[in-house]
C-alpha cells in the first residue's frame, strides 16, 4: 500500500528480518536489511536514525552468522551514526555500543 520505498515499509523489513534472525533464517534477515537499508538511504538519508538502527541489526545479523568482522563494521558504522542523531544516552546508540564491545571482546 505504502510502497516499497516507503520508511514504514522499511520498518516493517526490520521486524520481520529480526524475526527471522531468530529463526536462524540469515540469509533471508540480511537480505530483508540490505533493502531496507538502501530505501532508507534514498528516502530519509545515510545519517537518518532509521538509516543507521537498520545498518546496526544488519550488523547484528552478521555477527549471528559469525561474520564477525563484517559484523564490527556495519555495527561501528550504525553506533557513530545513532550517536550522532540520537545522542549518547538513547537506549539505540547504548544498545549499538554494548554490541560494539561484545565484537570487540568475542564475547
Amino acid at each position: 500500500m505504502l510502497g516499497d520505498r516507503h520508511p514504514l515499509t522499511s520498518g516493517s523489513r526490520l521486524g520481520l528480518a529480526l524475526a527471522l534472525n531468530k529463526l536462524g533464517q540469515f540469509g533471508e534477515a540480511e537480505s530483508l536489511l540490505r533493502d531496507a537499508y538502501g530505501a532508507l538511504t534514498e528516502t530519509l538519508g545515510a545519517e537518518h536514525w532509521r538509516t543507521a538502527n537498520v545498518r546496526y541489526y544488519l550488523g547484528v545479523v552478521l555477527q549471528s552468522q559469525g561474520r564477525l568482522r563484517e559484523a564490527e563494521l556495519e555495527v561501528r558504522a550504525g553506533h557513530d551514526q545513532l550517536l550522532a542523531a540520537l545522542g549518547p544516552d538513547h537506549p539505540r546508540t547504548l544498545a549499538a555500543q554494548k554490541t560494539l564491545a561484545e565484537l570487540r571482546t568475542g564475547r
